[in-house]
């Protein structure tokens, strides 16, 4: 698929924020509307209102997340997979790891089994070059749903 330079611009500036967004939903909120795409973008960037949307659908087709559209008319979605960024990671936004498991733990929608698949994503992501490290992560993750069911 041949993309015009300015969507490319577009993509390159944007890409890597959209990316951070999706990831930081999955671990903490996978429910989000456009605007808070949108706004969370805006806080980074100086936009064009349909930027954001018209960058995530492309990232999408690129395979580097995916999410269900849970109500159109509302503009409302819920991510279910974030597989690859789309940039060298030292240019990605920050995910703040206290902030993301507060809203794991505390958030009463979040059942057990998503609760484990975003802290485990969350291990993942801060502990990727130490497999000891992510294995007692997991353990301790198992063994405290063990403990809460």
């Amino acid at each position: 698929m041949t993309q015009s330079p300015n969507i490319q611009r577009v993509r390159d500036t944007i890409g890597p924020i959209i990316f951070a967004f999706m990831r930081e939903r999955l671990i903490g909120q996978p429910e989000f509307v456009i605007r808070d795409l949108h706004d969370y973008v805006a806080r980074h960037v100086e936009i064009a209102p349909a930027s954001p949307q018209r960058i995530l659908q492309l990232m999408r087709r690129e395979g580097h997340f995916d999410y269900k559209v849970t109500n159109r008319r509302k503009s409302q979605y819920r991510v279910t997979a974030v597989y690859s960024p789309p940039c060298p990671e030292k240019t990605m936004p920050k995910l703040d790891p206290v902030r993301a498991m507060c809203r794991i733990l505390t958030d009463k929608k979040v059942d057990l089994d998503d609760k484990y698949m975003a802290l485990t994503t969350l291990a993942e992501a801060l502990f990727p070059d130490r497999p000891a490290f992510l294995e007692l992560a997991r353990e301790e993750v198992n063994k405290q749903l063990g403990s809460s069911q």
